[in-house]
C-alpha cells in the first residue's frame, strides 16, 4: 500500500470517526512503544527473512519513490525490494529541504545498497526510480557503481505522466464535460 494513503482527507476524516465513537478506546502511544511493537517488529522481521529467502534465488528490484505529505508538508523517500513473494519495505527517509540533484539521489541509494546484507545486494538485478531528470541522470550513477544492475524509470511514472498530457488536450477536455453532464441527467431522471 503506497505510504501516501495514510496522508488523505479521507483517512483523516475516518481516524476523527473512529475517535467520535464512545466504546472505541484506542491504544496509547507508551502501550504501541512497548511489547506490543517489539513483538509485531519481531514478526516482520521474521517475515522479511523468510521472504528474502524464498526470492533470492529469482533476483531482486530495488526501488525508490517520494512522496509530499500535504499535512505536514514534509518529502519523504521510501525504499523497498520487490521480491517474488511481495514488497520488502527497507526504509523510509524524510528529505525535506535537501536538494535533489543526481549526486544526492545516488548517495542516498548507494546508502541504502550498503545497509543490506551481501547475498541480498548481490540479488539485486534492478533498480526502478521516478523519471524526472536528476533520477535519470542518477541511473548512470548507479550502473557505474554496481556494474551488475540496471538502473530505469518507473513504466506507472511514465504512463501517468502521458495521461496527465492526455488530459490536458480539448478534446478530452470536451469529453469529460459531456460525460459529467450525462451522469448528472441520469442522476436526476430516475427509471
Amino acid at each position: 500500500v503506497p505510504f501516501h494513503h495514510i496522508d488523505t482527507d479521507e483517512f483523516h476524516n475516518m481516524a476523527q470517526a473512529i475517535k467520535a465513537c464512545p466504546t472505541y478506546l484506542p491504544a496509547c502511544r507508551a502501550t504501541l512503544a512497548g511489547p506490543q511493537m517489539l513483538a509485531r517488529d519481531a514478526e516482520a522481521t521474521q517475515e522479511t527473512e523468510i521472504t528474502l529467502a524464498d526470492s533470492l534465488e529469482f533476483g531482486l528490484v530495488l526501488t525508490g519513490d517520494g512522496y509530499r505529505s500535504k499535512h505536514k508538508k514534509r518529502q519523504y523517500h521510501n525504499h523497498q525490494l520487490l521480491t517474488v513473494s511481495g514488497p520488502v519495505f527497507l526504509g523510509m527517509a524524510d528529505t525535506t529541504g535537501e536538494p535533489g540533484t543526481a549526486q544526492d539521489i545516488f548517495e542516498e541509494f548507494e546508502e541504502v545498497m550498503e545497509s543490506l546484507e551481501p547475498k541480498v545486494k548481490i540479488r539485486i538485478m534492478l533498480g526502478v526510480l521516478d523519471t524526472p531528470s536528476p533520477n535519470v541522470a542518477a541511473w548512470t550513477l548507479l550502473m557505474e557503481k554496481f556494474t551488475r544492475q540496471i538502473w530505469q524509470g518507473c513504466m506507472a511514472h511514465d504512463i501517468a505522466l502521458c495521461m496527465k498530457d492526455i488530459a490536458k488536450l480539448q478534446v478530452t477536455i470536451d469529453m469529460k464535460l459531456a460525460c459529467k453532464s450525462l451522469v448528472i441527467w441520469i442522476n436526476n431522471h430516475p427509471a
